[in-house]
């Protein structure tokens, strides 16, 4: 939202931003940006705003209310919608809706900022030195996958290929001239791929990530097409490209550069050898003969292109291994989610859903935050939480998470059927994929006419479902689980008055005995839960039912309620 204001159109279109937001910061956002003295107004923007929030009616000057078919069912002011028995007036008496707005901001952010220290730490020099110089590991981790075995017996082969075939060749009739050359080239050769290898290696990790801002650019590019289209940035984002290209040629064309070198090196080498071959055989013509002599030379060349092959493989093998470098310190350095079991919990686990937090402490404050807690995939850094009498912390993570089910803020569908969406185990009847469907009404959509006749097995991206029925098809799929706990993490947020009064109802009827976490702004959704949790600022402020809360003045839940 702030990118659109700073852009100043003279036209801004803003699809249900406030989804995510709290009712304290919607309320002030909305005064700020939407008010009789907001930002809007003053720079005179005409804005299109799709919401399903009732208190933000009475700002706009022309309503229009689409029903589910798409179609318009109302249009006009809002004093004279109000006035009349339809949709703005059932959405306008929900309870809540005349928030009213409030000037000051009543949370502050903390930002934590850790000065990095200017030391160099043991570990990162052995690291910077092993990527200058290379690693020795690093080929003993290779083998260990590509088989120890297999490389042994690569090498035999080629060891018996080159003494029975190459070697006696070059013993027999040319030894004694290529003796005198081979420890020097040999030796030069040695240097040459040293130097080389320091420059190549470097170069080629110059040219990985030097790309990596290119595919980078690429998968934002993808995902954010339509607010590059609608703010006009085709042209910037298209330079910018040109621009990352462009500095990731600079390694890629230095690294192409000294490989030539290499090989031009190697030339030059066979060429001083080939003439110091000839120098001595002249000096020594008593000794030699023309054919020894010619021999020697066509030898010099086939060894020539043995090693000039040898180098540049090897110093290929050590450019390339930097990918083997990267996987290893991937598998070492990152800690792996699975853990072994201290205890296993019963069979039967759990039985009354009964949740125990204790003490906890972790990274980032919030309720979602609480939840990733609950659900194993943020560890703690002190307390613990248990259920049932099992701490979390002592089971693995799959045991943990196979007791919930979850519908997040926003649900995620794979490509595929509906069938693999709902069951992608393909354990469960389609009698019951069926009735979960309709229970949520989404049946007569699944199953629209031209379909094979079951529905279940037509394309989900073929649906185009609403956000608020994605969000009622991830309840279905909640609904077909086993697991004894629903965790709800703003699940309605960005739904309809109807289509919230549908999942409200299902979950207090199809989720009556199970234990109901659930995250939500739309406090009106909370009023009927055993107990309620008031975080503010990661921490716990009220924990108690909503009936005890509501008779207290000082009530942070009664003041938000109220508004």
């Amino acid at each position: 939202m702030a990118r659109v204001l700073y852009s100043r159109k003279k036209l801004v279109i803003l699809d249900d931003v406030f989804a995510g937001l709290d009712r304290n910061t919607e309320s002030q956002v909305f005064a700020r940006v939407f008010g009789p003295s907001g930002l809007l107004r003053q720079q005179k923007i005409t804005t299109v705003l799709v919401t399903n929030r009732a208190n933000q009616l009475a700002a706009s000057t022309q309503i229009i209310a689409l029903d589910q078919a798409g179609r318009i069912s109302q249009q006009g002011a809002y004093d004279k919608l109000c006035c009349v028995r339809g949709y703005v007036q059932t959405l306008s008496s929900q309870p809540g809706s005349g928030a009213a707005e409030q000037d000051d901001l009543t949370s502050v952010e903390k930002t934590i900022v850790a000065r990095a220290s200017p030391a160099t730490s043991n570990t990162d020099r052995v690291a910077e030195l092993a990527r200058q110089t290379g690693d020795i590991s690093l080929y003993q981790y290779y083998l260990q996958f590509a088989g120890t075995g297999t490389f042994i017996l690569a090498v035999c082969a080629l060891f018996v290929y080159s003494f029975c075939i190459v070697f006696p060749i070059v013993v027999c009739i040319t030894a004694k001239y290529v003796a005198t050359v081979m420890p020097l080239s040999l030796f030069v050769i040695y240097v040459i791929q040293k130097g080389y290898l320091r420059t190549s290696r470097q170069l080629r990790y110059l040219d990985l990530e030097a790309k990596a801002p290119i595919y980078t650019l690429f998968v934002e590019t993808l995902d954010g097409l339509a607010t590059i289209r609608a703010f006009g940035w085709q042209g910037s984002f298209r330079r910018h490209g040109h621009e990352l290209l462009d500095g990731a040629q600079r390694p890629f064309y230095l690294l192409n550069c000294i490989q030539r070198w290499l090989g031009f090196v190697l030339d030059m080498l066979l060429t001083g050898v080939s003439v110091l071959v000839v120098f001595f055989a002249v000096r020594l013509r008593s000794q030699t003969t023309g054919g020894t002599t010619g021999v020697a030379l066509v030898n010099i060349l086939s060894c020539h292109q043995n090693l000039a092959g040898f180098v540049l493989r090897w110093t290929l093998l050590e450019t390339s291994i930097g990918a083997v470098s990267r996987i290893r310190a991937f598998s070492l350095q990152c800690p792996t989610e699975l853990r072994e079991a201290v205890v296993q919990p019963p069979a039967n686990w759990p039985q009354s859903g009964s949740i125990l937090v204790q003490n906890i402490s972790a990274s980032y404050s919030g309720k979602s935050s609480f939840i990733l807690c609950l659900l194993q995939m943020l560890d703690l850094d002190d307390g613990s939480i248990t259920i049932d009498n099992v701490d979390l912390s002592k089971i693995t993570r799959e045991a943990v998470r196979s007791v919930f089910a979850s519908v997040p803020q926003d649900s995620v569908l794979f490509e595929g059927s509906v069938r693999f969406n709902l069951d992608p185990r393909g354990v469960v009847e389609d009698s019951r994929m069926q009735a979960a469907l309709r229970k949520v009404q989404l049946w007569d959509l699944v199953n629209r006419p031209g379909s094979d006749g079951s529905g279940l097995d037509s394309l989900i991206g073929d649906l185009h479902l609403s956000h608020g029925q994605r969000q009622l098809f991830s309840l279905a799929r909640a609904l077909l689980s086993k697991a004894e706990m629903l965790v709800l993490d703003e699940a309605t947020s960005s739904m309809d008055k109807e289509t919230n009064k549908v999942m409200q109802s299902l979950i207090r009827s199809e989720f009556a005995d199970h234990t109901v976490l659930c995250v939500d702004h739309h406090l009106e959704n909370l009023l009927d839960y055993d107990v309620i949790a008031y975080f503010d600022d990661g921490s716990l402020v009220e924990f108690s039912s909503s009936s005890v809360l509501l008779q207290q003045s000082n009530s942070r839940f009664q003041q938000l309620l109220e508004g």
